[in-house]
């Protein structure tokens, strides 16, 4: 009496049944197990895939959170920065009332030494006498004619810098523009 687990598996070939001829696969397991390794290894591919994919996007998301983390290291040097503007141009304003002396050369001291610490915080003073006038950077207080062309459109005088930290604005720099006489309004 034979076990069913004994017989030879029956191959289905459509070419072959065409003829009447039978193919018996001689080794049913070792078909089996080719076709589970195909099959596992199906599965590798896309699993390595989609780990090497996870990786790509964990790494982008670092680089992605250091970028904002500087960003925002930026900003909150922006912020404390500007706070300390309405000291500053008091003590400018100071300065400029006192008459020359000691008091004078103190005060001037104490603003070089308050602008180098706030340079070393990333703040950049914009004083743009002679630069063309940009919206973004500088806000016109007046415009005043002007005798050479070069000078069109340039900034004649500047009431008061203008203070930037990296790529951000804090304050515009209040300018007076010149407009030459003959150039069209």
């Amino acid at each position: 009496m034979s076990d069913e687990t004994d017989k030879p598996e029956v191959v289905e070939d459509a070419e072959a049944e065409e003829e009447g001829v039978r193919l018996v696969d001689p080794n049913p397991e070792l078909t089996e197990a080719k076709a589970q390794v195909s099959e596992l290894q199906a599965r590798l591919r896309a699993v390595s895939a989609a780990y090497k994919q996870l990786q790509e996007d964990v790494e982008a998301t670092k680089v992605r959170l250091e970028r904002q983390a500087e960003f925002q290291r930026t900003m909150q040097r922006g912020e404390s920065v500007a706070k300390m503007f309405d000291p500053l141009d008091n003590l400018n304003r100071s300065m400029d009332a006192i008459e020359d002396g000691d008091a004078k050369d103190g005060l001037k001291m104490v603003v070089s030494q308050f602008m180098s610490a706030l340079e070393e915080l990333g703040l950049e003073v914009l004083n743009p006498v002679g630069l063309p006038f940009d919206p973004n950077l500088h806000e016109a207080l007046s415009v005043v004619p002007v005798a050479e062309p070069a000078q069109d459109g340039a900034i004649i005088e500047v009431f008061s810098a203008g203070y930037r930290v990296g790529s951000r604005l804090l304050k515009p720099a209040r300018v007076v523009i010149g407009r030459h006489e003959g150039a069209e309004a």
